[in-house]
């Protein structure tokens, strides 16, 4: 079942979703050509980081989801239609992620547009 399918499922989903408050430090730039996004992505995905993406494919396998099978690589998306950026270092940006949300992305002409559905707290650590 597409994530799209089940909106309601997907909100509990999120809501059973498990983590901690991480800090994170994006300091690499570059692109996913295929698609040409740039993106800030870290060199080091916190382990708290990649614990909740665990918690979270874990819930939607259990609301039956159909997830991708691809890597999960941790990134913040910049821009759109970019050619292609060779990785790089990139000054360091710090910040303390303290919660997670649940979004929906539509394609307008303006571009696309994320509406934020819900957020849930982290735990502190």
């Amino acid at each position: 079942m597409s994530i799209r399918a089940r909106p309601l499922l997907l909100r509990k989903a999120a809501c059973a979703v498990a983590g901690e408050v991480f800090d994170i430090t994006l300091d690499r730039l570059g692109s996913f050509s295929r698609v040409r996004v740039a993106w800030l992505a870290p060199s080091v995905a916190p382990v708290a980081l990649t614990e909740l993406q665990s918690s979270s494919v874990h819930q939607l396998d259990e609301q039956d989801f159909v997830l991708e099978s691809r890597a999960y690589r941790p990134h913040v998306t910049l821009a759109r239609k970019v050619a292609g950026l060779e990785p790089c270092a990139h000054d360091p940006v710090r910040f303390r992620a303290d919660s997670f949300a649940l979004f929906h992305s539509r394609s307008t002409p303006q571009g696309v547009v994320y509406d934020r559905i819900e957020e849930w707290p982290l735990e502190a650590g």
